[in-house]
């Protein structure tokens, strides 16, 4: 009997009432008791009022989840300045024959190593050892001629307000988008390039470097008439 006491005097500080309150609010509140546990639960109206202000809070923060970052070479991105007035809707497939490219090129250089172990272990001909080696070389031959060609296609062309410098994107050799940004003092006209009337391809030329870009009025579409005139001169 005096253990069962000393037992019941060990317990019973623990079966006191915990009054376990989640929200404070002045609406009325059902309180639940579990054993020796009262929990306070929130209303309705209160959860409904909590879950409403959660959204107003979501909604005042600035949108920044989905930024892209691109390369400058003489100031500071800022796209709000810049207005669109070139587009070349294919850049997109351009891009993804750039990276497919690539990724088989990588593939065709990984098998070497395998193949030539295999053949030196004698358990493959000489004929796939050659077939193998030539797949390779041919697809990196292919990968640089692509990758010459389409780095040079812009894919837009952008203008600022105080129409004195040209943004220009294009790709780059890993299929990535890259912006410079080129004075429109420094941009060659179009009766300047040499470019005939029915020429596809049209030369973004500068007066300050020999590099040469690429872009097609055919195929491509002028959103903006006027300022493309003030920076390639008359579109014939």
């Amino acid at each position: 009997m005096a253990q069962l006491t000393m037992r019941s005097l060990r317990i019973s500080p623990l079966c006191k009432q915990f009054p376990v309150q989640l929200w404070k609010c002045k609406e009325p509140c059902r309180t639940i008791s579990i054993g020796c546990l009262r929990i306070t639960r929130p209303s309705h109206g209160e959860v409904s009022q909590l879950l409403s202000s959660k959204n107003k809070n979501w909604q005042k923060e600035p949108p920044g989840l989905f930024c892209t970052s691109s390369t400058s070479n003489t100031k500071t991105d800022d796209s709000s300045k810049f207005k669109l007035i070139y587009k070349f809707p294919a850049i997109r497939y351009c891009r993804a024959v750039s990276r497919l490219k690539l990724v088989q090129t990588t593939l065709s250089m990984l098998i070497l190593p395998p193949v030539y172990y295999y053949y030196f272990q004698g358990q493959i001909t000489q004929f796939a050892v050659v077939y193998s080696t030539g797949a390779a070389v041919f697809a990196g031959i292919m990968l640089y001629g692509l990758s010459h060609y389409l780095r040079r296609i812009i894919g837009m062309l952008y203008v600022d307000d105080d129409l004195r410098t040209v943004k220009v994107s294009y790709l780059t050799f890993w299929g990535n988008r890259k912006n410079i940004f080129v004075p429109i003092d420094d941009v060659k006209q179009l009766s300047e390039t040499g470019d005939g009337k029915h020429e596809i391809l049209r030369q973004f030329a500068r007066y300050s470097k020999p590099d040469v870009l690429y872009f097609t009025t055919r195929y491509g579409f002028v959103l903006d008439r006027e300022k493309f005139t003030m920076v390639f001169g008359k579109l014939e």
